[in-house]
């Protein structure tokens, strides 16, 4: 329906002369319409298949369609399981707009096509300000996704759940000349180390592991909490591998994140929990947010002894 209905349709008309919306201004309807594609947007619903439910308002008439294709802003949602000449079409309805890319892998597209779609992307890298990653068993989009030069990014989300760790690679590329203005990263199921030159400048970091993909270690995840100075905002969600075994090897000189506001930790054993946090050193005035799970008598005591978040606190 989505590329159809951005081709021409000369069989709609209009059924009366004297509707009041007739007379509504152009800019109206398209304000309205980017309206109704926020509202939609923000509902639940899966993926790239909520971006354009309000696209039936397109066949109400001629005067509507003409509005929404002329609307730059209405057709910011990318989708690599639009196929080629939908997204080809996108990109041109689009404009210089700003977009909003998912990279998402299709049951029974093959391989080519997909990377076909994503080299066309990558032509419009300079447009693009957020980028949601669903790695595949079949591709690894960042063999093809070159972060250096999306210059308009500032949130990514990585999914690789159900992923072997060991078909995912970021590779080793350079840091860009200029630094990327990307403020917000989720990585879910991903536990490779990240790159530097973007974990920098971020401001909310966002961790879910995933036993499926693959359990991080202590050392994976304060490899990446090591660039990330100017946090705000922290949320790890899930099991950590080897708390107990690698908690002696860490660094005695505790991690600080001086302008971290919140921390929230989801699904860890009580015992890890405060094992991690140990290790961190914190604001005074920073927010908790603990939900621990799994835990036992024992370490339900210690559940209620998290450090201190006072900078200088000395470990428990």
């Amino acid at each position: 329906m989505l590329l159809s209905t951005m081709q021409d349709h000369s069989e709609i008309e209009r059924t009366s002369s004297h509707r009041p919306f007739d007379a509504f201004p152009p800019e109206l309807l398209a304000a309205c319409f980017l309206a109704l594609k926020e509202a939609l947007t923000e509902d639940r619903g899966s993926g790239e298949y909520r971006l354009y439910r309000w696209i039936s308002v397109t066949l109400v008439c001629r005067q509507w369609r003409d509005v929404a294709l002329s609307s730059s802003t209405l057709w910011t949602g990318v989708s690599t399981r639009y196929g080629l000449e939908a997204v080809r079409k996108l990109l041109l309805l689009s404009k210089a707009a700003l977009l909003s890319v998912l990279v998402r892998p299709s049951p029974g597209t093959p391989r080519q096509e997909t990377e076909k779609v994503l080299r066309l992307i990558q032509t419009h890298a300079h447009r693009i300000q957020s980028l949601v990653v669903i790695v595949g068993r079949e591709l690894d989009p960042f063999t093809i996704i070159d972060l250096r030069s999306y210059g308009r990014l500032n949130m990514i989300l990585v999914n690789s759940m159900g992923v072997p760790a060991s078909i995912r690679s970021l590779g080793g590329i350079a840091e860009p000349p200029n630094p990327l203005p990307v403020k917000d990263l989720i990585l879910v199921g991903c536990h490779v180390p990240w790159y530097p030159w973007i974990l920098t400048g971020l401001t909310r970091l966002d961790i879910r592991f995933a036993r499926s993909s693959g359990i991080p270690t202590v050392k994976a995840v304060f490899a990446i909490l090591g660039h990330c100075a100017a946090l705000q905002f922290l949320t790890l969600s899930g099991f950590v591998d080897g708390v107990d075994r690698e908690v002696e090897t860490l660094p005695v000189k505790k991690l600080t994140l001086p302008h971290l506001a919140v921390i929230s930790i989801k699904k860890m054993t009580a015992h890890q929990c405060v094992l991690f946090l140990n290790y961190l050193s914190l604001p005074a005035n920073v927010t908790w947010l603990v939900n621990v799970t799994d835990y036992d008598r024992d370490s339900d005591a210690d559940a209620m002894r998290l450090p201190s978040p006072h900078p200088n606190s000395s470990p428990l």
